[in-house]
């Protein structure tokens, strides 16, 4: 049967790419395979297949960056990524890229074969067909060549037949899963429909003249996308009862302090004014009764005169009342006896004192030979409501200053707790861009700088736990592509007789590393709990390693590494879980195989040391780094930080690793090997036999 025509496979996994290969070889196409991103371009621009199957995760190049290297050399040849990745994000990317289909593992290598088939017909197989004209763009379905304005525009597969399909009937509404069935041949394809229309009318690589419209529609939605932070902050915009917010709280103290204010100011203002008020009355009649004093001096010891009566009246005019002493005996009743032995002593008086049976201002003035005159004033009355008079216009424009100063503190104050509030709203909305703005006082620039620190570390352990789960999918999702496949090939009969045992024997393989790899997952998950089962005991951790390496000899001498061990003939005690650090040394030994070259030495060393028993592996493959050691017990990190460069695991492996020493009482260390690799290693507590007393 004459080839259908090569096709190119880029599979990093060998059962997969084997897989791929068979179902493609029965249905009649030339098949070269390829393990590696650059093997993989180097093949697609020496060969010109006329397909290309690209896994994403790949050694050396990544499949999206082979396939935007084909689209930069202007090789149109149809490509189908084949990933475990299938995040909406990543397919939308890489069919904006130029793919022409998506296939997520675990896939039917049957429906793969099919999409093959499907994108070849679409490429190559089109009808033929006069070329048409809208507006400024002419397509030719025979040639399958569009210009605008004249000039040629270089199409991917599904650009092409997109806008041949809207073209074809200009002036009708497709919806989305008419596009998907007609164009993509699937109803399952995540949203690449707007994306490829946006692209067709951004002018990215065309831009006409006469730009005709290509117009994408949403219907029967009530979001608002492009205000997104509307909706993420519903949930603090609600109706608060007054004197719950820390707003009406800051107003009221501030009013309350404000009355009290004014009310400690009244009472200690107006007892001061009254006094003042009485203390200038007294010095007034003490002036008076002065002046009467020196004026009736000579004439108080020859009796009563016109002057002494009109001097009396003229006081009576102003509410005072005047007394003469003569010889100790005042001119009529009324005095308190108190003030008359006073002034008649030679004694001056300045008092207060009832007379007549009202509170009065009394004065004396005493004059030789128990003479003297006494100006009785009444006190001043209503002093308070006078004083309250005066001052109560400025208490209240107080009162109202502070009442206003108030409301301008209590906002200035609660505008950092409401950007606070409105930023934890949105975090809790999942916006983890959101930042608080530092401001004074120190107390809400400690709360900002706490809110962004909590939304940096948020945004860096999500993006951790993405990349993890992630990889951990690819990790689960590789050996279920090869059972399921494996398990197909052999109900499909592609598999012949003598081949059924290889197919068993990969089978099993992948499904025992898809035991381990839930294992692992379950033991990562339980490491914390306190009923996590250790049962340790003495043992020689010389014969576990001699153990661990015997075990081992196999798979080291398949991959052309070098095993050596390195350990005492005399044993080395340790008090541990033979199970539990055996699993450590499987899991670093599996870390070292899949990194090192054929050739390379893997070392299994154990000795006694004054801090325990220490174990130790040590490889000479490409090793470490500095920065790399720094985070090697972190889970996912040098996955993350090497796939796509070199051979990379589930990430889980060297976080277990730290996990269970921990657990064993235990400590772990990384660093360079003399070798010239990656060195790790353990530190366990020692056998301590009990002594009896």
């Amino acid at each position: 049967m004459e080839p259908k025509g090569l096709v190119l496979v880029v599979e990093d996994e060998r059962a997969i790419a084997d897989l791929v290969r068979m179902y493609l070889a029965r249905d009649g196409f030339g098949v070269h395979v390829e393990h590696e991103g650059t093997a993989g371009l180097a093949a697609a621009r020496r060969m010109r297949p006329v397909a290309c199957v690209l896994d994403i995760a790949l050694p050396g190049l990544s499949g999206t960056d082979v396939c935007r290297q084909l689209r930069e050399d202007g090789d149109w040849t149809p490509v189908i990524f084949l990933t475990a990745r299938d995040d909406e994000v990543d397919r939308i990317v890489g069919l904006e890229l130029g793919a022409d289909d998506y296939v997520t593992k675990p896939f039917s290598p049957r429906e793969l074969v099919a999409r093959v088939r499907a994108v070849l017909r679409r490429t190559s197989g089109a009808p033929e067909g006069r070329p048409f004209t809208v507006g400024p763009i002419t397509l030719d379905p025979g040639r399958r060549a569009v210009t605008v304005d004249g000039k040629p525009v270089q199409l991917t597969s599904t650009e092409f037949d997109l806008l041949a399909r809207l073209m074809g009937r200009p002036g009708r509404v497709f919806t989305r899963e008419e596009l998907l069935a007609s164009v993509w041949g699937t109803r399952r394809t995540p949203a690449p429909v707007p994306s490829t229309c946006t692209w067709l009318r951004s002018g990215r690589s065309w831009a006409p003249a006469r730009p005709c419209c290509a117009r994408t529609e949403v219907w029967g939605t009530r979001s608002m996308p492009d205000r997104p932070e509307l909706t993420q902050l519903l949930p603090i915009v609600r109706r608060r009862p007054l004197g719950r917010t820390l707003t009406a709280r800051a107003v009221l103290a501030a009013c309350a302090v404000a009355v009290v204010s004014v009310l400690v100011t009244a009472l200690i203002a107006v007892p001061i004014a009254v006094r003042a008020v009485e203390r200038q009355a007294r010095d007034s009649l003490e002036q008076q009764v002065q002046v009467a004093a020196k004026l009736l001096r000579p004439r108080l010891g020859s009796g009563r005169t016109g002057d002494e009566e009109r001097l009396i009246r003229q006081l009576r005019t102003e509410e005072i009342d005047a007394y003469l002493i003569r010889a100790g005996e005042p001119d009529r009743p009324g005095l308190p006896p108190q003030v008359v032995a006073r002034v008649a002593a030679g004694k001056n008086v300045n008092t207060v004192r009832p007379v007549g049976g009202r509170p009065s201002i009394v004065v004396g003035q005493a004059l030789a030979q128990g003479n003297g005159i006494v100006l009785v004033s009444p006190r001043p009355t209503g002093l308070r409501r006078q004083v309250l008079g005066i001052v109560w216009l400025p208490l209240l424009a107080g009162l109202a200053a502070g009442l206003g100063a108030g409301v301008l503190i209590a906002r200035r104050m609660v505008r950092p707790i409401r950007n606070a509030a409105t930023a934890a709203a949105r975090l809790r909305a999942g916006d983890r861009r959101v930042r608080v703005p530092v401001e004074p006082p120190q107390e809400a620039a400690d709360l900002a700088y706490a809110l962004n620190d909590l939304a940096a570390a948020l945004a860096t352990s999500e993006g951790r736990q993405r990349e993890f789960l992630l990889s951990v999918s690819h990790e689960l999702r590789t050996p279920l592509t090869a059972i399921r496949g494996y398990a197909e090939a052999l109900a499909d009969g592609v598999v012949a007789a003598e081949g059924a045992q290889r197919a068993g024997q990969t089978m099993l393989a992948e499904a025992e590393h898809l035991d381990r790899l839930v294992s692992d997952l379950l033991a990562l998950a339980r490491l914390e709990a306190a009923d996590f089962p250790l049962a340790p005991v003495r043992i020689d951790l010389a014969a576990l390693v001699r153990d661990a390496a015997e075990a081992w000899g196999g798979r080291c001498a398949a991959a052309g590494v070098v095993l050596r061990v390195d350990v005492p003939a005399t044993g080395v005690s340790a008090f541990t879980d033979p199970g539990r650090i055996r699993q450590v040394v499987d899991g670093l030994l599996e870390n070292a195989l899949r990194v090192l070259p054929a050739g390379a030495p893997v070392v299994l060393a154990a000795w006694s040391a004054p801090a325990g028993a220490v174990l130790e592996v040590r490889d000479g493959g490409p090793g470490l780094s500095d920065d790399d050691l720094a985070v090697a017990f972190e889970r996912g990190a040098l996955r993350q930080r090497y796939e796509g460069v070199r051979k990379v695991g589930s990430g889980l492996g060297l976080a277990l690793a730290a996990g269970l020493v921990r657990r064993l009482g235990g400590t772990i260390e990384a660093g360079h090997a003399p070798e010239g690799g990656a060195r790790f290693t353990v530190t366990l507590p020692p056998y301590e036999p009990r002594t009896q007393a």
